[in-house]
């Protein structure tokens, strides 16, 4: 098993489980000894162009960070400003093998691409602090989905399509909930 250590933010550590898509469901199985820990999986550093479905044998990981690439950039406009016909919008799946990442309390899918949530997504109980950050997301249309998460108690959606007087609403009704929804109030 290769491991890599990636320092992103300091006094936190991501270990970074290193596989293949060409790599059996075992042999991805057998890469996973590091139990509550803490993991990043960057997809290009492993060829990969989707999050792959073993994403969810990491069942007993805190925090989990997905990214496509391992740059620091941050794009403006955001992606919800874009317009469609363009800019080609690639989509990434989030595959619902997440849902099965029950003890995961910090979720990092950001500049993913995505353009939807699982709908099992509400599985993730222990989760209270998710990063959403410039996907495609269009958040009326997922609100159902995060309004279920219990114990969310940070979200980030900045640069995702959204409703500001909804979110405003979603804020008061949770005065325990911190959104992050525009540069505004990104402090």
């Amino acid at each position: 098993m290769t491991l890599k250590i990636y320092c992103l933010v300091p006094c936190l550590i991501f270990i970074l489980l290193s596989c293949n898509e060409n790599k059996s469901k075992l042999e991805f199985e057998n890469n996973l000894e590091i139990k509550n820990q803490e993991g990043t999986l960057i997809l290009s550093d492993f060829g990969y162009t989707q999050i792959p479905d073993e994403i969810g044998l990491m069942t007993d990981l805190n925090k989990l960070t997905i990214s496509k690439e391992d740059n620091k950039w941050l794009v403006y406009p955001p992606r919800s400003a874009w317009v469609a016909d363009k800019l080609p919008v690639k989509s990434n799946k989030l595959t619902n093998e997440i849902t099965k990442l029950k003890q995961l309390k910090i979720l990092n899918i950001g500049f993913m691409d995505l353009t939807s949530l699982p709908n099992d997504f509400h599985k993730l109980q222990h989760l209270d602090s998710l990063n959403l950050m410039m996907n495609y997301l269009d958040i009326t249309n997922e609100l159902s989905k995060l309004k279920k998460l219990e114990n969310l108690r940070y979200i980030n959606i900045l640069g995702n399509k959204l409703d500001t007087l909804q979110i405003k609403n979603w804020q008061e009704e949770n005065n325990g909930l911190t959104i992050v929804y525009d540069w505004k109030n990104l402090n």
